[in-house]
Formats: C-alpha cells, structure tokens, sequence
C-alpha cells in the first residue's frame, strides 16, 4: 500500500519513524535551552552581585 504525496510515492507506515525522531529532538531541544537559560541567569546573578559589590566598597 502506497501514499502518493506531491507526485512521489512514499510507502505507507513509514512516517511513524520520522515524528518518533522529531519528537525525541524536541525533547532534547527543550533540555538544552533550558539549561542555558539555567546558566546565563547564574551568570546574571553573578554580575549583579559584583555590580552591587563594587557599587558598594566605592561609596
């Protein structure tokens, strides 16, 4: 059985694989921008509180 999909045949079932797959990198594409959201607001908070550090020995 065949799925004719603009002008191309494509054999029928084999779509499940692909959104299995994509599925996964979306998972996984989350995970990371997660932890570098994680890691530059480490690195904001750093910042500020040397900011607030250096504000505070000049005065």
């Amino acid at each position: 059985k065949e799925n004719v999909i603009v002008g191309r045949l494509i054999p029928a079932g084999t779509g499940g694989t692909i959104a299995q797959i994509r599925r996964i990198a979306a998972v996984r594409d989350d995970l990371i921008v997660d932890e570098q959201r994680k890691s530059s607001n480490n690195e904001m908070a750093k910042a500020m509180l040397t900011n607030m550090t250096t504000e505070a020995v000049s005065e």
